[in-house]
């Protein structure tokens, strides 16, 4: 059992699913599911918008899947507020991970609040995760960050696997639940591969044109 899927309610309590992820999705340190974990305790996934760039990234890079949008990969569930009915409707050889944005809901546990993450083995809650509150300033500075992206560039004979625990350390530092580092850095090629208006928001363009603007937007958008 190692598939699994994403589950977002959100303020009116309707929950976003997505498809089943073809990956290690156990919430474990050689897993994928950690990273969701910690993406959601770092404070990722505050809106349905963090949501869906989250999701379409992380189907990219699990998956080798080329994902330019939600179109399949999410249906929409109605709202329930007792999670005993959604639990019946999951798969029991899949790891649920259920982010709560919404109203308490009800579970053989308790009441699971707002701003809460619940963690689900088949069709049994596992664990209940809580953001971290005492993180608010972007704990890698601008001039660090760039350094250690610049670092990454040039330093060709520095091992993949090292690169990538790098990448990923510090997608965690940063909030960086879209994987716009790793975006960054593997499919723009470090900002020589980008071009206006390649990425759109709800505001406009996103500029990755260089190791500066990738950290400014990081920040905008996590901290």
């Amino acid at each position: 059992m190692k598939k699994g899927r994403l589950i977002y309610a959100d303020e009116d309590g309707t929950c976003y699913v997505t498809r089943r992820i073809e990956c290690d999705m156990r919430p474990v340190r050689s897993g994928c599911g950690m990273h969701i974990v910690n993406s959601f305790r770092y404070g990722g996934f505050r809106s349905l918008y963090e949501f869906d760039c989250f999701v379409v990234r992380f189907i990219q890079k699990q998956e080798k899947e080329k994902a330019e949008d939600l179109s399949g990969l999410t249906a929409i569930w109605p709202e329930c507020e007792d999670l005993t009915e959604l639990f019946a409707r999951l798969n029991t050889e899949e790891y649920c991970y259920f982010i709560n944005e919404g109203g308490q809901k009800q579970w053989p546990g308790g009441t699971l609040h707002p701003d809460s993450m619940l963690v689900i083995c088949g069709q049994e809650p596992a664990e209940v995760v809580y953001r971290r509150t005492d993180v608010s300033e972007p704990p890698v500075g601008e001039t660090e960050f760039v350094n250690i992206l610049e670092t990454l560039r040039i330093e060709e004979k520095l091992p993949v696997l090292a690169k990538d625990h790098i990448i990923y350390l510090l997608e965690l530092l940063m909030r960086d639940q879209g994987g716009e580092i790793s975006y960054f850095v593997h499919d723009l090629d470090f900002g020589r591969n980008y071009e206006p208006g390649l990425l759109l928001d709800e505001l406009g363009k996103i500029d990755l044109s260089c190791s500066q603007s990738l950290y400014q937007e990081l920040v905008q958008t996590g901290f």
